[in-house]
């Protein structure tokens, strides 16, 4: 008699089941899954050091004297960092673990979403026959 997979998880490409997990175009068999857990990917630091270093050259520079370059150099530098801090956002990866290695399988901004992914796939590790 055939078993029916249930599932615990199914929204924006990630299916989870008792027998697998489906993560965008990947397959894992829950079978060969030992652990499921959390990765946080922070913001890249570069960027708001690269804000930074402009907005501080073009105080610099405007201060010096260079009016038109400073002033340009300091928007640009605040305008990187209100891009950083406006629409970078950290990375919140599933993280699945199995007898050979650990994968980061799947993120999503929302740490919410990924919570419920987690949430999920141990269910379905739980349930498995």
């Amino acid at each position: 008699m055939a078993t029916i997979e249930k599932i615990f998880f199914q929204q924006d490409g990630v299916t989870v089941t008792t027998a697998r997990a489906v993560m965008g175009n990947t397959t894992y068999s829950l079978a060969n899954v030992t652990s499921v857990g959390y990765f946080l990917e922070p913001r890249p630091a570069a960027v708001f050091t690269s804000a930074m270093c402009l907005a501080v050259g073009g105080l610099g520079l405007a201060m010096a004297g260079v009016m038109a370059l400073g002033l340009l150099l300091l928007a640009l530098g605040l305008g990187l960092a209100g891009i950083y801090f406006l629409h970078m956002k950290p990375k919140h990866w599933v993280s699945l673990g199995t007898s050979g290695a650990e994968k980061h399988a799947v993120w999503s901004h929302s740490l919410h979403w990924t919570q419920a992914v987690i949430a999920a796939v141990n269910e379905a590790i739980v349930a498995r026959p």
